[in-house]
């Protein structure tokens, strides 16, 4: 059967009511005594039919054998069971067929038209030796989640399963007027009075799931222990292992105590009792997420299966991959949702997905993710300096520093702007570049420490050279390069560079003057190790042993400097 069109039965009961009477009116019309004004009515609409075998009008059977049985059980002032004419009349006048089974929903809108108190549903079977077997539950027409199981009975025929069904349900309903009065405890907040009625029922009713429902319930809103409220859910589910109240009941309390893995236990169990119904499977989906996101991937996907795009469960699973730290679907999760709204490519949505490439080590992907960013939004310095940041980590540097003058042009205090325009041409061996950037940075009122360490890549590289040639015309060099980005910003690792560079200069020569006996070399040194002993001690902290022992060596050398200029540089010395 379709699914019950609420608009359809809502306009039907209107107009029985325009009339006068109702589908209960009729049925008090059978022959023998009719309902009181108080007697409960039930309502039994047709079985499920389960199992391989689909015999046709198996549930028809099933209904009108219990309902019948349910008349026969109970006087009229006891339990009125609503006629099949009444339910089947109704149901056409609405445009369904009656021979069909019944949704929850549907079930609970009907018995609300028809102004059933209590309703039968259950599933019958045809088993392979000519058995059937019958499964009944009692539900509130008020919640049919509040519902009571009454067997599954294997019998010859339906009309010999309906019997011990209906005598369960004579049992069964023992409990309802302590239910009811526990339920109005609760609703005036005087919840002692209503864990005692709900013990009361379960006295009257050992097998109880409705007192049992009220008693956890009453717990609950009295703000018990969570170990008491689940404890009284798990007898519910002991006996009834599919109740979505004693379920929920269960999850609150395990949520509360911060039982993490109980509570996604809790709800696994709650989506495979109602694996239909997808706006619960949604909900739980999205408690699932909160709790254990990897876990809740495989629910999402499996309601995104049976309802393909749907954008907010499609967003969900978009965020859920996020917590999981599934990359990889995030992306193509994320590429799905772009198609499904196109508005959700903002900013951000960029912004995170770059990042998602990223965490998963694909570069390449994260400068794709940049630039479509930046084709979208191209004024924005933000995204531009993203995509400079991307196309450096695949060796586009030439791209990256052009990608961050443009940041830089549209918005001078981007972050790190200035400093990775400097990096990347001193990084590309263009110090020239380097050192006019450095000076716009400086004047912009960028970090000078960050920016003249910036100019230090080629310095590094020089440094490097020297110390393997240990050639004096590679120390010229390293200086040459050190003093020039000295020059730019003052730091305190271009000191120590400066100081450094200058002693090797100044220590060459001095080794060679036995041999030069060379004014120039008289000369060269004093101009070395007076320019270390300057710009040394600054920069000392960088390898504060290393700037001793040069600074010692200096002082040793120094003093006795104009006398080798008096025997060296004079005609009459010696």
């Amino acid at each position: 059967m379709k699914a019950m069109s609420r608009q359809a039965l809502t306009a039907t009961a209107m107009l029985a009511a325009l009339a006068g009477s109702s589908g209960v009116a009729e049925a008090q019309t059978r022959p023998g005594q009719g309902p009181g004004p108080d007697t409960p009515k039930i309502l039994v609409p047709t079985f499920r039919i389960q199992g391989a075998t689909q015999e046709r009008g198996l549930g028809v059977q099933g209904a009108d054998a219990i309902r019948n049985r349910v008349s026969q059980e109970f006087t009229a002032r006891q339990l009125w069971a609503i006629s099949k004419n009444d339910i089947n009349e109704t149901l056409k006048a609405s445009g369904y067929n009656p021979d069909s089974a019944l949704s929850p929903s549907d079930i609970k809108e009907l018995a609300k038209i028809m102004r059933a108190d209590e309703i039968i549903d259950g599933e019958v079977e045809k088993l392979a030796d000519g058995q059937v077997k019958v499964t009944a539950r009692m539900l509130l027409a008020r919640d049919v989640n509040l519902s009571q199981p009454l067997g599954t009975v294997t019998a010859k025929n339906v009309g010999d399963a309906a019997k011990p069904i209906a005598a369960e349900l004579e049992q069964a309903r023992k409990q309802l007027k302590d239910n009811r009065e526990c339920e109005n405890a609760i609703r005036n907040s005087k919840f002692d009075e209503a864990i005692a009625a709900a013990q009361k029922g379960i006295s009257a009713y050992p097998k109880a799931t409705l007192a049992r429902l009220c008693l956890a319930s009453a717990l609950s809103a009295k703000k018990a222990p969570a170990a008491d409220v689940i404890k009284a859910a798990d007898e519910v589910l002991a006996i009834d292992p599919l109740s979505r109240i004693a379920l929920g009941l269960k999850y609150g309390a395990q949520k509360e105590s911060g039982d993490k893995s109980g509570s996604v236990a809790t709800l696994q169990a709650m989506a495979k009792a109602d694996p239909t119904n997808t706006t619960l499977q949604g909900q739980i989906a999205s408690e699932l997420a909160q709790l254990e996101p990897k876990e809740a991937l495989v629910s999402i996907e499996k309601l995104l299966e049976a309802n393909p795009g749907d954008l907010e469960m499609t967003r969900l699973l978009w965020a859920t991959a996020s917590r999981a730290g599934d990359y990889k679907k995030f992306m193509s999760v994320g590429e799905e949702l772009v198609k499904l709204d196109t508005a959700v490519a903002d900013t951000t949505f960029f912004v995170r997905m770059v990042a998602a490439a990223a965490s998963d080590s694909n570069n390449a992907k994260a400068a794709e993710y940049a630039s479509r960013a930046v084709q979208k939004f191209p004024g924005n310095a933000n995204l531009l300096a993203l995509q400079s940041q991307t196309l450096r980590k695949i060796g586009q540097l030439p791209q990256s520093v052009a990608a961050m003058q443009k940041a830089v042009e549209a918005d001078p205090k981007v972050e790190n702007g200035y400093l990775l325009i400097v990096v990347g041409f001193s990084e590309m061996n263009q110090p020239d570049s380097a050192k006019a950037w450095a000076q716009k940075a400086i004047a912009a009122g960028s970090n000078s420490e960050q920016i003249g360490n910036a100019l230090l890549a080629p310095v590094q590289a020089a440094f490097q050279k020297a110390q393997a040639s240990k050639a004096r015309a590679d120390w010229r060099e390293a200086l040459t390069a050190a003093q020039a980005a000295h020059e730019v910003a003052k730091t305190k690792n271009s000191h120590f560079f400066v100081g450094v560079a200058s002693f090797q200069v100044g220590l060459d020569a001095v080794q060679k003057l036995n041999q030069s006996k060379s004014c120039a070399e008289v000369n060269l040194v004093e101009e070395m190790f007076t320019i270390t002993q300057t710009e040394l001690p600054p920069g000392g902290s960088v390898d504060a042993n290393t700037a001793g022992q040069i600074l010692g060596v200096v002082n040793q050398v120094l003093p006795s400097i104009p006398q080798y200029k008096k025997a060296l540089c004079t005609k009459g010395g010696k």
